[in-house]
């Protein structure tokens, strides 16, 4: 399985997503989460998901998929 055209697909999947943001942002101690950025992963997540049998690790929800 050619994976880089489906990692190519998902970032292009984002791309509206992150020039309709506006950078609302929370603080949790040092780190800053941007809503945008938990979108882009759940978007993200979803198409892996859905082309993949593997599972996604991600930085804002950890494991899953696959």
């Amino acid at each position: 399985m050619d994976l880089f055209p489906i990692a190519v697909a998902a970032a292009r999947l984002v791309d509206p997503i992150l020039k309709a943001g506006g950078g609302s942002a929370a603080i949790s101690g040092r780190d800053i989460k941007l809503a945008e950025d938990r979108a882009c992963e759940q978007a993200i997540r979803a198409f892996l998901t859905a082309q993949t049998p593997y599972p996604v690790l991600g930085e804002e929800e950890g494991w899953g998929g696959g």
